[in-house]
């Protein structure tokens, strides 16, 4: 059987080996965190083109009648929505970051968990597996 070879990810200053997989895991969480923060800076950008737009010619929009107050409610929706989208940002890297621990913690305990059961199928027959903990699958 091939075995990967581990890997080290010190972006995030885990030293510890990772395997590809993981480190490829980590690669696509990261790709996928950016598209969902572009998914409300996007509409921020717009709303603030807007608001520029409107200002520049608020004089010509109220002789046509125009409700400026959406200026200061898309001001406002701008501003909650900046700070809301940092919010979901910052937990969306602490949950990153709790998930790589997590994947690295797997892989030790996968590794551990195959050596321990190869221990006891080498040391003992069959009929005894189970009083180890491993059980006996045909």
């Amino acid at each position: 059987m091939h075995r990967l070879k581990p890997h080290t990810f010190p972006i995030i200053g885990i030293k510890k080996p990772l395997t590809k997989i993981i480190y490829f895991l980590i690669l696509l969480k990261t790709i996928l965190i950016s598209a969902m923060n572009k998914i409300y800076s996007d509409p921020i950008e717009k709303a603030q083109l807007l608001i520029e737009g409107l200002k520049k010619n608020r004089s010509y929009l109220e002789t046509k009648g125009y409700d400026l107050s959406v200026i200061e409610r898309l001001e406002k929706a701008c501003e909650e929505m900046s700070r809301e989208g940092e919010a979901v940002a910052a937990e969306e890297e602490a949950l990153s970051k709790h998930r790589v621990r997590c994947h690295t913690i797997l892989s030790g305990l996968k590794r551990d968990l195959y050596a321990g059961k190869n221990a006891i199928k080498t040391m003992f027959d069959q009929e005894q597996w189970n009083q180890y903990g491993v059980p006996d699958k045909r």
